[in-house]
């Protein structure tokens, strides 16, 4: 393991005492990940920061519920701001991840100096987390995400980097990331998504379930994806996202989908009902309530 980088165990957020104490050094720095009550932290253009018993915390991380995040940015844009206004973190300062996508991984490797703050990583993670783009690194860090393996993922993007072959595991990962973006594009293609005004929904079969994240990329004008698909329990999980026609200032929360769907959980462009048992009414129900939304507030 990266004596820089040290992976959490996988939650949706981290306490700010688990985070002390899984950096015993000066600065304490939390990448990627939202911190509990990060709210009430001093803002910062990279993020937020705080002092608790004589230590400093920096969390550079866009998933905090406010009103700076909600436009197309992501951890590693924020990590290349620090790095180019403040520095590299000190070599005794790790930085504390708790997932691998891509944007966890670029954003620790940038900020520990592991990679430089160069703009194709900006451009990969909002690619990952927003756009759904074909993009060689996004597609393979998130490709090798569910191995949860740092110095693997690192390790692989050394190689696509320098052109170099890389190992099985990630070279069958990534063939299987590249299958299931064709597989998204013929699945628009075949007309299982309709669109109701400039919300995009489909209803899809438990093996026609797909990566939401790359959804906005063959639906351009949707400014809301919808997909729903079975559940174990019977229900079904129903995904929302917005898309890339969404406009200046529209958010999830600000169409109010908790008021039709109240099993959605998620931020303030994507979620699901998954989290809690499955949803409560039709998607077709729900993208006909977000479209009628969007007409109205866009006069």
């Amino acid at each position: 393991m990266n004596s820089r980088i040290v992976l959490l165990p996988l939650s949706k957020s981290v306490s700010l005492e688990a985070a002390m104490a899984a950096s015993p050094v000066n600065p304490v720095v939390v990448a990627d990940c939202y911190v509990e009550h990060v709210e009430s932290w001093t803002p910062r253009p990279w993020g937020w920061q705080t002092d608790s018993g004589g230590r400093v915390i920096l969390n550079v991380d866009h998933h905090a519920e406010d009103e700076r995040f909600f436009r197309l940015v992501s951890s590693g844009n924020l990590a290349i701001q620090y790095v180019e206004t403040e520095g590299v973190l000190p070599a005794t300062a790790p930085v504390l991840i708790n997932h691998t996508d891509c944007d966890s991984i670029l954003s620790a490797a940038i900020l520990t100096g592991l990679l430089p703050p160069d703009e194709a990583y900006g451009i990969a993670v909002i690619a990952a987390d927003h756009t759904g783009e074909p993009n060689p690194i996004a597609d393979l860090l998130q490709a090798l995400d569910p191995l949860r393996d740092v110095e693997l993922s690192l390790r692989n993007l050394h190689y696509l980097l320098r052109n170099e072959p890389m190992e099985t595991q990630a070279v069958e990962l990534l063939k299987k990331r590249l299958n299931d973006r064709c597989r998204v594009k013929e699945l628009v293609q075949s007309g299982a998504f309709q669109m109701l005004g400039s919300v995009a929904v489909a209803k899809l079969t438990r093996d026609d379930k797909v990566a939401g994240e790359l959804l906005p990329n063959v639906l351009p004008d949707a400014a809301v994806i919808i997909s729903a698909s079975p559940l174990d329990n019977g229900g079904l999980e129903t995904k929302v996202r917005l898309g890339m026609a969404a406009g200046s200032g529209e958010t999830l929360h600000s169409l109010g989908v908790q008021q039709w769907e109240r099993n959605f959980r998620g931020r303030w462009n994507a979620g699901s009902t998954k989290r809690s048992g499955g949803s409560t009414i039709d998607p077709i129900s729900l993208a006909r309530h977000l479209a009628e939304t969007l007409m109205k507030q866009r006069g």
